[in-house]
């Protein structure tokens, strides 16, 4: 069986516990989801982009959920995150440490440095809203109802698998052992070392409640770049 590259708007729909909408993108979607509520989001720096479907607003005590932004020190992102997880807010973590200056809220890799200083405080990562490396896939995951919490579980482990595993770590060692085209020779060892470093970076999270392993690794027309997995539960 051919693993289907991650589809994020039919997750949502999962999540939700609804039919997937027509609508791609997952800002969309996700005003289908919650039936055009609006999301009331307090940034911990000013956001200058409108989003549909959220209001940035100015104080912690008006917001749905707390917007931390994450872009250069892992220890004090962690320390923030723990504070205003003890005051009972609810959080949504964005990484773009590694953002572009031209499109700074949206990366394509995450810091390796952040959620190891997160393992270290007393915060659970299934306690956040939402984590992901990109400003409104982030606020989608949040705009929508948590109806079935093992896919919201699920959301985060592939996103933290992909974005900061994968594409932070791994991807630079599988290309330096394969090259960007893997040989037609190797290609089942690459699948076995992804899967396996792959499965040792989630290791490291399943203590914050992230129980997760992988189930299988794919190189589409064997290119590194077009890696694509899939995660099965602990059971």
């Amino acid at each position: 069986m051919t693993i289907q590259a991650f589809d994020y708007t039919s997750h949502l729909a999962k999540m939700a516990a609804m039919p997937r909408p027509e609508a791609a993108d997952p800002v969309t979607a996700a005003r289908v989801f919650n039936g055009g509520y609006t999301l009331k989001v307090y940034p911990t720096e000013p956001v200058d982009r409108t989003i549909d479907g959220v209001r940035f607003v100015e104080t912690a005590d008006e917001a749905d959920t707390v917007l931390v932004v994450h872009r250069s020190s892992p220890a004090a992102t962690a320390q923030q995150v723990e504070e205003r997880a003890g005051l009972g807010q609810r959080i949504a973590l964005l990484d773009v440490s590694a953002a572009a200056n031209s499109n700074r809220w949206s990366a394509e890799r995450a810091d390796p440095d952040l959620l190891p200083a997160l393992t270290n405080t007393i915060v659970y990562l299934t306690t956040l809203a939402a984590w992901d490396v990109d400003l409104e896939r982030l606020l989608a995951a949040v705009m929508t109802p948590m109806r079935d919490g093992q896919m919201h579980r699920l959301l985060m482990a592939h996103q933290m698998a992909y974005y900061w595993a994968w594409r932070s770590i791994v991807i630079d060692e599988v290309r330096r052992l394969f090259g960007d085209e893997i040989a037609p020779e190797w290609v089942s060892r690459a699948e076995t070392q992804t899967r396996s470093r792959l499965g040792a970076y989630l290791i490291k999270l399943r203590g914050r409640g992230l129980r997760f392993f992988v189930d299988r690794v794919e190189f589409p027309n064997r290119r590194v770049d077009a890696m694509r997995f899939s995660l099965v539960a602990e059971m």
